[in-house]
């Protein structure tokens, strides 16, 4: 049974990578490699072969296998040849490469797989040997739980709750059956109707640990809102949404594509500014990618601000009428401190991020009210960096080890400046003054994505914030990734008193970095060339400015550049009024219909550790007695095994007439020292309960030793006069205590 449940819980690991992969094609071979592996494991166990020839035979089978599914064309009538070598060589590298770079889902190519189906092929050799030859049934899966978990809870959501399930089914149908392999070797003392009951409730028990954690996670999954990775160093090329990272619900690539002039929302305000929706506080140099992280709580009308601070703002009065936008992010002009609306919303004050439960619908309508702070440069000059040493525990600080062309280039966009303000500011002109923006560079296929981008001097905002953002950590100061909207288009003219109507279309999709002031507060900066927001010009030196709508799809004269600006805050940045395109029902990232790009928040994750965490916790309670088999076979055909059993249950029954059973989880040595509790609690004649207790001992610990010590069974086979004399001396010592109890019953010295 434990061998069809170790095969169970190996395809559902396989199935698992549903996560990782674009198509379900990979399958077959990645589940023909389990079972071709298992069984010829099963088949050279069962035939005796020792381990070091099994290690052997699975080096050349599952070699000729391996490569005979992923490039049968290069071998000779199946066997491996110099141009299967050389295409190995070709194909892995590359595949590993792409790996590192790719964002799930991703293609399964046969380098990619071939890598994948040999560590797959070692993991059922590992598995089968510390299951059935070690008898370490629960270590033999661990292997399996890690790799399970390595692959993390990508940014496709691909399969991603059908594979938790999946793989919690699998690992509670091998507790289960572990279990019932090993209740049919256990010698119960009630029988055998005790040992179907014990079996029988043990596996019940296990099923249902295994039930629970699948139902907690699927409800977690469910019930708890999509923080996803938002912004990528990486951009694959048109078309190709399974690579691309979207912001929560805007792809900023597809957005700038000639696709991106749909209406998503309009704003009424008193004062322009960038329209933020969220920050990514986490930076994860595995992927290159931006993440966010953090809880949400349920509104009032006024929200938390992230820090208090003494630094002056000016109110900003916002009403939002959502069109084209859709998803659960909602726009608000940093910082927003009060809110009115009737869709339930949520709200993260680290980040000052709301949140709406149900989805943006348009017709939508809701009021923000911000306090833009106006930071005075001598207050900024005067913060000091706060830390730049590896070890800094604060993760708005972390970043991965930097490259000589990083170092160099930080240092000549900063080394003359004196003040941690005054090097960003200098970092920010250098981006504006000597880069292009290019909105078609890809640097997908570059495993140094931030060196091509400082080489080749081009990219758009995602680069330009992702970078900037990761030097002003090196500088000393916590930063992250803000993710809106720019201004919109407008009316030109004096703005009335109630403020003017800003569009705001999918070329305003914007990213920009913000960086942490301490005592000071957030401060964004605007490294991107021919973006500008007018709320910080004071400050950055940067005027308003933003994405022109394409003139090929503009209904009115427009200029051929591609940017706009405003002089001031109050100016117009656009005169003109682009036709729309409607995107036809579909979100405008590519993503689900939830908004959904597959990584779920804290909570969810922590819900599936937990939930196989526990399942593997059964595994271990109910296995752990039985450190190797000990199966009626084996029993039947070792007479030293039979005698000393025999020995001790003939003992431990004698007991029962005075009132002392022996629990089914309690060991030899636990009911041994019970044993002497219980003569030394009653009047009686000290020299017979001295000898039972003795004797007790002495059984069970032979008893131990046949049950538990993994050099019993080959001491047996080698015929160790030590090991050998262990049945007799268990014998005597099973008999003596009969007579000593009997001694005790007749005289009655002892009341049971």
């Amino acid at each position: 049974m434990a061998e069809v449940g170790l095969v169970i819980l190996t395809l559902s690991a396989t199935f698992s990578l549903t996560r990782v992969f674009d198509n379900p094609g990979f399958m077959a071979p990645l589940a023909a490699i389990t079972i071709v592996a298992t069984a010829l494991s099963a088949v050279m166990r069962r035939r005796g072969v020792p381990t070091t020839s099994l290690a052997a035979v699975h080096l050349i089978v599952g070699t000729v296998f391996i490569v005979n599914l992923f490039f049968a064309s290069t071998t000779s009538y199946g066997i491996p040849t110099g141009r299967t070598l050389d295409a190995i060589r070709v194909a892995t590298p590359t595949a590993m490469a792409e790996l590192r770079t790719a964002v799930p889902p991703i293609e399964a190519s046969p380098g990619l797989l071939i890598v994948i189906g040999a560590g797959l092929w070692v993991l059922c050799l590992f598995a089968d040997i510390a299951a059935f030859r070690v008898n370490a049934r629960v270590q033999a899966v661990l292997p399996l739980a890690v790799a399970f978990l390595a692959l993390g809870f990508p940014d496709s959501d691909s399969g991603e709750l059908a594979s938790v399930a999946v793989f919690a089914v699998g690992l509670g149908c091998y507790a289960v059956m572990s279990q019932i392999d090993r209740d049919s070797s256990i010698k119960w003392m009630g029988g055998e109707g005790a040992a179907r009951r014990g079996a029988l409730g043990m596996g019940a028990r296990t099923a249902t640990i295994a039930v629970i954690g699948v139902v907690a996670t699927t409800l977690a999954m469910a019930v708890t809102p999509v923080l996803e990775p938002m912004v990528s160093l990486h951009t694959g090329t048109r078309g190709d949404s399974g690579r691309e990272l979207p912001t929560p619900f805007i792809g900023i690539r597809s957005l700038l594509s000639t696709q991106s002039n749909t209406t998503l929302f309009s704003v009424r305000s008193n004062r322009s500014s960038y329209w933020r929706i969220t920050a990514l506080d986490s930076y994860d140099s595995e992927r290159d990618i931006w993440v966010s992280t953090g809880t949400y709580q349920p509104v009032g009308t006024r929200l938390e601000k992230a820090a208090a601070t003494d630094v002056a703002t000016v109110r900003l009065r916002q009403r939002f009428q959502i069109e084209g936008l859709g998803g659960p992010w909602m726009p608000a002009a940093f910082e927003p401190v009060g809110f009115n609306g009737e869709m339930s919303t949520t709200f993260n004050a680290a980040t000052s991020t709301l949140f709406a439960e149900d989805d943006l619908q348009s017709g939508d309508e809701y009021r923000v009210t911000s306090e833009l702070p106006e930071f005075e440069k001598g207050v900024l000059r005067g913060t000091r960096r706060v830390s730049t040493m590896p070890d800094n525990d604060n993760p708005l600080l972390w970043t991965p080890r930097a490259s000589q062309r990083e170092s160099t280039f930080l240092y000549d966009a900063t080394f003359a400046y004196p003040t941690v303000y005054d090097e960003l500011v200098g970092l920010q002109n250098k981006f504006r003054s000597e880069f292009a923006y290019n909105e078609s560079v890809d640097y997908s296929k570059s495993p140094r994505p931030i060196d091509q981008f400082l080489l080749d001097r081009e990219g758009f905002c995602q680069q330009f914030s992702s970078v900037f953002a990761l030097m002003a950590r090196r500088l000393g100061l916590p930063s992250r990734v803000a993710i809106g909207f720019t201004m919109g288009e407008t009316e030109t003219g004096t703005p009335p008193a109630s403020g003017r109507t800003y569009t705001v279309k999918g070329l305003h999709a914007h990213a920009w970095p913000e960086v942490l002031f301490p005592g000071v507060g957030w401060v964004p900066f605007e490294p991107t060339p021919g973006r500008g927001n007018p709320a910080t010009t004071a400050y950055t030196g940067v005027a308003g400015a933003q994405a022109a709508p394409r003139p090929e799809q503009s209904t009115t004269t427009t200029s051929s550049t591609t940017t706009t600006t405003a002089d001031s805050a109050t100016s117009a940045p656009s005169t003109t009024t682009p036709t729309g395109v409607d995107t036809d029902g579909s979100d405008t990232d590519g993503s689900d219909a939830d908004g959904s790009n597959g990584q779920r928040p804290m909570m969810a994750r922590a819900a599936i550790a937990i939930s196989l965490a526990l399942v593997a916790l059964a595994v271990a309670i109910h296995i752990r007695r039985k450190p190797h088999d000990d199966d009626e076979a084996e029993s039947a055909q070792d007479p030293m095994n039979v005698q000393i059993a025999s020995a001790w249950d003939s003992a431990v029954r004698e007991f029962e007439a005075f009132g002392l059973r022996m629990a089914t989880n309690e060991t030899p040595i636990e009911f041994a020292d019970r044993v002497a509790t219980w003569v030394s609690d009653s009047p009686t004649n000290q020299t017979i309960d001295v000898a039972i207790a003795t004797e007790v001992s002495q059984l069970a610990e032979i008893e131990t030793i046949r049950r538990y010590s993994a050099e019993f069974e080959q001491n047996i086979v080698h015929n160790d006069p030590a090991t050998v004399s262990l049945g007799e001396e268990a014998a005597k010592l099973s008999e003596t205590i009969r007579d000593q109890l009997k001694l005790l019953n007749s005289t009655e010295q002892r009341v049971s």
